[in-house]
């Protein structure tokens, strides 16, 4: 069939070939335009289902303008050997079950990414009534985008299930359509199906990219044991197994993803996420907690210098020559995650300071003291600022107690001009010699601990404080501290790019709000969108899930 002549078409090479057909590389012979042919095999014209079914692919897929399912350009009958073709965009790259076989288990991230361009098709299908029935890795293509280099394109809508009014529907009695380790409950049964069964199968391919490769009926079969089953045998395990443990083939599954991938593949259809795209949603959600108590837990680690304070003083010290006692040598932390003071740093870490050349009795000394020394003045500092923190705190409490009022200084009395609500001027206080307001230790405390900075060793010095703390002021000395703000531990919201373009133009609305006319191009929070386009001319409503910090675009040419 090389160099044979297909409508404007002329094929070049063959790409692959397969029990209902073949698939050559094509090129117009005008637009020059490289495509994919897909051509049926002309003894299998003669019977109608499966020439139906082939036409019914190209009509499915043609339907769809999501840029996550392939295109089809044309579908006719060859005239002379009355062979179907269809002709589709050609797509470099390779099927995600290809990839798998090199690349699992993925990671968290390169899982969403390939999941929500998946929703994001699968929703489009939705919204027109077409169901896939036949999602799995063979049928999910990783090709280029410019940078990308996983963009996903799903193909295969053969076996597709149309539910738009005026379509023709393919029914072959008790017939079970699809790929049986990808079928859920109801498909496997033959009952009617829904959307759901897309969800089901997507749950599984997940599955497959957190593991290495493992199904979720599998058991302790290798790979070639569980394709040897029989389908009869696979099929009672669906029926009555429950998935095997996600977490069992790859312990570092966080225990909330796992959660929401078994939602996917429950043997009750309503107990599953009400769409591809909430499945998404909710793995990229799960997906950017994690990542930020993973950023909060770096945060709160002790830094390298403070864990080398913390190092085993040796029971022997050994006394080395004047010019080598000071020189030391910082040496990399083994176990940077281990808090110091902790029974496995003080077991386990290996010293932070060795002497060169010597052992380091004499540096540890010095180190030890430098400690001590520094503690010391931590203390101190953090005594004064106690000492005005409370002065504050009296302050505070007396300007709300004491109205205007004109009384010497001397009699035990504060005076305060009251400061008006609105104005930012601080009121000036005098109190008298023999004044000792007395405060509850623990109000002392709390307000104190709120107007220092966070700090470790602060922190422990205010925990040993007295509880019958009492501060006397001094009268015509007294100043506001400059209170240090908490370091805030608020983490940004994170935030994706939506982009529309409609040629030649349309007016855009996202979640039912009217944001204005194409081209759109707005930052927006990470999550899943409904857009709709209109113009005079069409309208057109589909899904999409924004993920962290990449561009989601729409592309329309109406």
């Amino acid at each position: 069939m090389i160099n044979a002549i297909l409508g404007p078409y002329k094929l070049v090479a063959k790409i692959g070939e397969g029990g209902m057909g073949a698939v050559y590389r094509a090129e117009h012979s005008v637009l020059r335009r490289v495509v994919a042919i897909k051509l049926l095999h002309a003894n299998l014209t003669k019977h109608a289902q499966i020439t139906q079914r082939f036409v019914h692919e190209a009509q499915a897929a043609s339907m769809l303008e999501s840029e996550h399912i392939v295109k089809v350009f044309d579908c006719q009958q060859d005239p002379a050997s009355r062979a179907w073709w269809i002709a589709m965009e050609h797509l470099p790259g390779t099927p995600l079950s290809s990839y798998l076989a090199t690349h699992a288990p993925l990671s968290l991230a390169e899982v969403v990414e390939i999941a929500s361009q998946i929703a994001e098709a699968l929703d489009e299908a939705h919204a027109h009534g077409i169901v896939h029935r036949d999602i799995k890795p063979d049928n999910v293509y990783l090709t280029i985008r410019g940078s990308n280099g996983r963009f996903v394109k799903v193909l295969d809508f053969g076996i597709a299930k149309l539910r738009r009014p005026g379509t023709a529907a393919i029914t072959i009695t008790n017939a079970v359509l699809g790929t049986q380790p990808y079928m859920p409950p109801e498909q496997l049964r033959g009952q009617p199906v829904d959307h759901r069964v897309d969800v089901f199968a997507l749950g599984v391919v997940v599955y497959l990219m957190l593991n290495n490769g493992r199904h979720p009926f599998q058991n302790d079969d290798t790979l070639e044991q569980f394709y040897g089953l029989t389908a009869a045998e696979l099929c009672v395990r669906q029926l009555s197994q429950d998935p095997t443990d996600l977490r069992s083939l790859n312990p570092a599954v966080p225990e909330p993803i796992a959660a929401a991938v078994g939602s996917a593949l429950h043997r009750d259809r309503e107990q599953r996420p009400r769409s591809a795209g909430d499945l998404v949603v909710e793995l990229a959600r799960l997906a950017d907690q994690l990542d930020t108590v993973a950023k909060f837990s770096s945060l709160l680690e002790p830094t390298a210098a403070r864990r080398s304070i913390q190092m085993p003083v040796p029971e022997a010290p050994v006394t080395s020559p004047p010019h080598e006692r000071d020189t030391v040598t910082m040496l990399p932390l083994e176990r940077a995650t281990v808090r110091p003071g902790s029974p496995e740093y003080r077991t386990n870490t290996a010293p932070a300071v060795v002497a060169s050349d010597t052992t380091f009795g004499s540096a540890a000394g010095q180190t030890m003291q430098t400690r001590g020394k520094r503690l010391g003045v931590i203390a101190a500092v953090a005594s004064i600022l106690l000492a005005l923190a409370a002065g504050a705190l009296v302050w505070s409490v007396r300007t709300r107690r004491v109205k205007e009022a004109n009384v010497e200084p001397g009699d035990g009395t504060v005076v305060a001009a009251r400061a008006d609500s609105e104005s930012d001027a601080a009121p000036s206080i005098a109190t008298g010699l023999d004044a000792t307001p007395q405060l509850d230790a623990t109000t002392l405390l709390d307000a104190t601990i709120a107007a220092l900075p966070v700090d470790a060793t602060t922190v422990a010095v205010l925990d040993a404080a007295p509880a019958d703390a009492a501060i006397a002021l001094d009268a015509g000395t007294y100043r506001p501290p400059v209170v240090t703000e908490r370091p805030s531990l608020h983490v940004e919201q994170r935030t994706g790019e939506l982009a529309v373009y409609v040629k030649p133009w349309a007016i855009v609305w996202i979640n039912g709000r009217n944001v204005g006319q194409t081209p759109y191009r707005e930052k927006v929070p990470v999550g899943r969108y409904r857009v709709q386009l209109k113009n005079d001319d069409k309208e057109e409503t589909t899904f999409v899930v924004v993920t962290p910090d990449k561009t989601t675009t729409i592309q329309r040419t109406w």
